[in-house]
C-alpha cells in the first residue's frame, strides 16, 4: 500500500476495492515465442506468442496479430502478394512490435523488486494524469511502448542522471528474446 500511496491515487483507490474472488497466482507459466505460420497453418494471439499475464498485454497483441494475419491472408489469398511472402511479413512485423514488451514483461514477471529510479519513474507516471493514462494505454496496446519508453519521454519524467542509470541497469540484464 506504501508504494501504491506513492503514485497518486491508486493507494486510496486500492484501499477501497472490494475482492470479489479468490487471489490465485502460480510460478511456471511459459514466456514462449512459436513459429506465426507454416504450412497449411497460422497462429495469432496466445497460440503464437505467450507471455506472463503480469502486463495484461496479451490480448491487446492478439487483437494486433488477428488483424495483421487476417492482412496477410487477405493480400496473399486475394493475389496482391504472394501469400508466403505476406505470412513471412506478418511474423517479422508481429516478432517486431512484440520483442519490447516480451523483454519488459519477462523481466518483470520476474518479481525481483523495483530499483530507485524505477520507483521515481512509477511515481512521475502516477503522480500525473496523462502519463497513467498513457501508461494504461500502454497496458491495453493502445499506446505503443517504443513511445512511452522512449529516452526523450524518459528524461522528460525522470531526468538525465536517472535515465543514465536506468540504461545501465537494464543493459546488465539478458532478457529471453522472441524468435525471429
Amino acid at each position: 500500500m506504501a508504494t501504491l500511496d506513492k503514485a497518486g491515487s491508486l493507494g486510496e483507490r486500492a484501499r477501497t476495492a472490494v475482492q470479489v474472488g479468490p487471489t490465485r497466482g502460480t510460478d511456471d507459466l511459459p514466456n514462449v515465442v512459436r513459429a506465426a505460420y507454416g504450412s497449411g497453418w497460422a497462429l495469432a494471439g496466445d497460440a503464437g506468442l505467450v507471455m506472463d499475464p503480469i502486463t495484461g498485454l496479451g490480448i491487446g497483441h492478439a487483437l494486433r496479430d488477428a488483424e495483421l494475419l487476417s492482412t496477410a491472408i487477405v493480400s496473399g489469398l486475394g493475389g496482391t502478394s504472394d501469400l508466403g511472402r505476406a505470412l513471412v511479413g506478418y511474423e517479422k512485423q508481429r516478432n517486431g512490435e512484440t520483442k519490447p514488451a516480451f523483454d519488459w514483461t519477462v523481466n518483470l514477471a520476474h518479481l525481483r523488486g523495483v530499483s530507485e529510479v524505477e520507483e521515481r519513474l512509477f511515481a512521475a507516471i502516477g503522480a500525473d494524469q496523462a502519463e497513467a493514462s498513457s501508461f494504461f494505454g500502454f497496458l491495453t496496446g493502445v499506446v505503443p511502448m517504443r513511445s512511452l519508453f522512449s529516452p526523450t519521454h524518459l528524461i522528460r519524467l525522470i531526468g538525465l542522471k536517472d535515465f543514465a542509470r536506468l540504461v545501465r541497469a537494464r543493459s546488465r540484464q539478458a532478457p529471453r528474446r522472441p524468435a525471429g
